[in-house]
This record gives C-alpha cells, sequence and structure tokens, in this order.
C-alpha cells in the first residue's frame, strides 16, 4: 500500500510539471502572437500593412465657358474630353454612367479642343490642372476651396493597397498647398465717389464695398490700385481732373477686404508729396503693404515688396506707364515708379518715348533677389483709354516683364476691361477695367472685374473672371454682378472677344 501511495505522488508530481511546462510554453506563444498584433515586428516578413491610394479628378472647360457646375448625372451618355494615361482610371470610375470619351496625348492637345469648343467638358487628373483651362465644380463642391470637405467629393478613384512598411494613405491634393489671389480694379477716392457717399449716403464709404467684401474675405489676399491720394478733408469738386480724396475714405480700406495697393498712377502726385506721405502713413496705420511711389525717388518708388500668403513669398512691383511726367519720379525727385523713357520738346511734343530695358532688368533682378515664389507686377498703362484692346507699346512692355521674370501681370487704367493674353505661358491680365470709379456716362467704364487666381504650390493653376458694375448714384456700391444677370455675360464677352485663349 505505501509503494502504491509513493508512485501515486510521486505520478502527480511528474504530471504536474508536465503540465507547467506545457502551460509555460503555450503562454509563451500566446504572449508573442498578442504582442506582435498590436505593435510592428521589423523581423516578421509576412507582416501586411493596408493602405488607401486616392486620386482626384476636376471637372474642366474653356476659359470662355459660362458652364460652372457638372454633375455624375450630366456625364450620361456625353462625350467627355480625357487624357489617354486617364483612360482606365476613367473607365472604371464612370462605369455606370455609359461615358464616352474623347482621347488626347497630352495637355495642349487638349487644351485646344476644348478652348475651341466651349459647351464640350473634359475631366483631368488633379496634378495635371493648368489656368488655360477652368476648372468648375462638381456635384456642387469646387475641389479649388481649400475649406471644402474634400470627404464628400466624388470625382475621385480609391485603390486598396498593401504594404510590407507601415504607410499613411497617399492622394494627389493636399488642400492646405491651395492659395487663392485676386487683383481688382482701380479706385479714387475722390470727385464724384466722394460726393455721393457724403450727400445721398451720409459719408458711408463702407457701403462701396457692400457685395464685394465677401469675394475679397475669401481670398487669401487681394491687392488693387489706389489711384489717387487722401489728406485731411480732401479737395471736394465735380467736373475736376485733379483727385484728392479725405482721411475718414480709409476707414472703408479697412473694411474692404483689400490688403496691398499699387500707387503707380497717373493722380497719384495730384496733391504733391504731402498728399502722398499722408496716404502711405494711413495705409501703414491699418496694416496695408504699398508700393509703386515714393516721396524720395524712382528706385524707392519701384521698391519690391515681398508678402508671404499661406507659405507663399510673392513679390509685387508696380509701375506707371501713362503720360504725365509729372507724376512721374526720377533719381533725385518724387512721384511713380516707371520704366520708360519720355522725352518732349520745348512744345510738348513727345519725341521719344521708349522702355528703359536696363530699368526694367534692374528692378525685377530686384525682385528676384528677394528669392520669391512668385513675381507679380501691377501695371498703371495705355496711353490710349477707353479701348478693348491694348497698344503695340503695351504689349511690348508686357513682353519685357515677362522675360525678365513676371508671372503674372495685372493692368489697368484704360477705364474699359481688355484682353487677356499669355506670354511664354504665363498671363497678362490687360486690364481689369473701373473698380470704384465715377465714370457712369457708359457701361464699358461701369463695368469692371476682379481676377481671383489659383495657385498650387506656386503653380497657377486656375483663374476666375468676377465682373462688377458701378452702381454709385442708386445704391453707392459696386454691385458684383450673378451669373444669371444680363451684365455678367456682357462683361465678359469683351474680354473674350478680343483674347485668343487657345
Amino acid at each position: 500500500m505505501r509503494r502504491i501511495l509513493i508512485f501515486f505522488t510521486i505520478s502527480l508530481l511528474v504530471l504536474g510539471s508536465v503540465f507547467g511546462i506545457c502551460f509555460a510554453l503555450s503562454y509563451s506563444k500566446y504572449r508573442k502572437q498578442d504582442i506582435s498584433s498590436v505593435s510592428i515586428n521589423p523581423d516578421s516578413p509576412n507582416q501586411v500593412y493596408k493602405y488607401k491610394k486616392i486620386t482626384y479628378f476636376a471637372p474642366v472647360v474653356a476659359i470662355k465657358s459660362y458652364i460652372d457646375n457638372i454633375t455624375f448625372n450630366d456625364l450620361q451618355n456625353r462625350q467627355i474630353a480625357i487624357l489617354k494615361e486617364d483612360e482606365p482610371v476613367l473607365k472604371t470610375l464612370l462605369y455606370d454612367y455609359n461615358v464616352k470619351f474623347d482621347l488626347f496625348s497630352n495637355f495642349d492637345e487638349l487644351s485646344r479642343y476644348l478652348n475651341s469648343n466651349i459647351d464640350q467638358v473634359g475631366i483631368l487628373n488633379f496634378s495635371n490642372l493648368h489656368f488655360r483651362l477652368k476648372t468648375i465644380r462638381f456635384e456642387n463642391i469646387d475641389i479649388l476651396d481649400r475649406n471644402s470637405n474634400i470627404l464628400d467629393y466624388k470625382l475621385k478613384y480609391i485603390q486598396e493597397l498593401e504594404s510590407s512598411s507601415p504607410k499613411t494613405d497617399e492622394s494627389n491634393i493636399t488642400q492646405a498647398k491651395i492659395t487663392t489671389i485676386g487683383h481688382t480694379g482701380s479706385m479714387i477716392p475722390a470727385r464724384l465717389v466722394e460726393y455721393y457717399i457724403r450727400n445721398k449716403f451720409n459719408g458711408d464709404f463702407k457701403r462701396l464695398f457692400l457685395t464685394t467684401k465677401p469675394l475679397f474675405d475669401s481670398m487669401d489676399f487681394v491687392s488693387s490700385t489706389f489711384e489717387a491720394p487722401v489728406l485731411g478733408k480732401g479737395r471736394p469738386c465735380i467736373k475736376c481732373m485733379q483727385f484728392v480724396g479725405a482721411d475718414d475714405f480709409m476707414n472703408a480700406i479697412e473694411y474692404s477686404g483689400i490688403d496691398f495697393f499699387s500707387l503707380a498712377s497717373n493722380h497719384i502726385m495730384d496733391g504733391g508729396v504731402e498728399a502722398l506721405s499722408n496716404t502711405q502713413r494711413k495705409l501703414s496705420e491699418i496694416n496695408i503693404k504699398y508700393t509703386g511711389a515714393s516721396v524720395i525717388n524712382n528706385d524707392d518708388a519701384a521698391k519690391p515688396v515681398l508678402v508671404e500668403i499661406n507659405g507663399l513669398k510673392i513679390a509685387y512691383l508696380a509701375f506707371n506707364d501713362t503720360p504725365g511726367r509729372e507724376q512721374w519720379a526720377g533719381k533725385n525727385y518724387p512721384g511713380s515708379a516707371n520704366i520708360s523713357d519720355w522725352e518732349i520738346d520745348e512744345n510738348g511734343n513727345t519725341i521719344k518715348y521708349e522702355p528703359n530695358i536696363e530699368r526694367i532688368k534692374y528692378f525685377m533682378q530686384k525682385a528676384k533677389d528677394l528669392n520669391p515664389d512668385l513675381i507679380i507686377v501691377i501695371m498703371h498703362w495705355g496711353g490710349v483709354e477707353y479701348t478693348p484692346q491694348p497698344t503695340d507699346y503695351t504689349r511690348l512692355l508686357a513682353n519685357l516683364l515677362i522675360k525678365n521674370g513676371a508671372d503674372i501681370i495685372f493692368g489697368d487704367h484704360p477705364h474699359w476691361v481688355q484682353e487677356i493674353e499669355y506670354i511664354e505661358g504665363r498671363p497678362v491680365f490687360y486690364s481689369v477695367g473701373n473698380f470704384v470709379f465715377d465714370q457712369d456716362w457708359s457701361i464699358e467704364t461701369m463695368q469692371g472685374m476682379t481676377i481671383e487666381v489659383t495657385l498650387y504650390g506656386n503653380k497657377l493653376i486656375n483663374y476666375k473672371l468676377h465682373p462688377h458694375q458701378l452702381d454709385l448714384r442708386q445704391n453707392g456700391t459696386i454691385r458684383l454682378l450673378k451669373p444669371n444677370e444680363h451684365e455678367y455675360k456682357q462683361t465678359l464677352n469683351r474680354v473674350y472677344n478680343v483674347s485668343n485663349l487657345e
């Protein structure tokens, strides 16, 4: 009996040890599996990580097209212009809509086709967007609006991919890199602008900007031309050609949503050095930067100003090239910045008027020395006013500025909207027309436009034209026109009819 008891005890001990060892091994294996499931194990060759690659596409149309939105239903049984490289993905993405494709080998071919067929629509990979085609909304979502909910945007192709190492989802768009900048026309704080606001609207200059302020506020940065100075109570007049506004106009400028001014104009010296100096001081007091005129000399007047917008460094230059030597700065006297040589005889007749190439190169190099991502030039030019197209001399200046580094040129002074031209792949907006002005004696002088340019990084990928119309006598404002209004197309067609945008 004793032997049996000893044997039974020993057996239990052996079985317990075996069980303990098995449990320990099993628990150890479990722990290893558990740890590897929640942490990265670089030594595990079989680990698989899933991630998404999202490719966004955008609908595009001709610059002159009035199509501004398209839906999946609109694509049904429609011919769509696309690049050959996008065909496999778009066939899959649009399979349910029986879309037919017109295929093009490169962007230039597709752009020429759409700009020649303004009722047609194209679709481009977001990475291929370019300002020569207008990007429009899809299902009422603007992919170029940095604040839009990109997750709700439907024109995208999602691939589920695997990797042997951890990866975040990939996308061909980073919304934070989208920047919008605007430019609008000339403004004067004087003559009938001042008269009507003071006498009909209780001096409320802010009402001038009631309909345009939301547009300006929606952009990252907006520039304009401050054509005439302010000084004290101004010099009220009705039929004068010397413009000097009052200081209280600056309250409206602070409210307007405009961030930057060119002072290069043929009226900036109407109040002399005192008024120019006062205007510069008043702008600085409300934290608005400027260039284009100086109380010192031309070098100071033409000094480029570097601004940082959404991480982009943009150099602004501004020049006045309208006849009127009394307004021009020189080596030792104040005035507006200029880049031409002008000589007259004793009778006041012009005997020489030509670009100063060295001066252009010098000032453009000053801008380049700031290492900007982009150089924008604001030009007050065109000796001939009230025409839809620029003069040959204006075109010559545009070519010289582009060849020496300008990326975008915004022009004004002709008082009408004018042609848009691409020079060496860069846009020149010859005239945006009037903005805050009092020339209400013709529809052409009442209508102007604000240019909205969209950048992705430092690449110009889109621009929009926003027309507006003077409504000074009746409502004391500049009315932003709506697409369904006759005047909207009336304004833009005057630009489109004289512009070759293919």
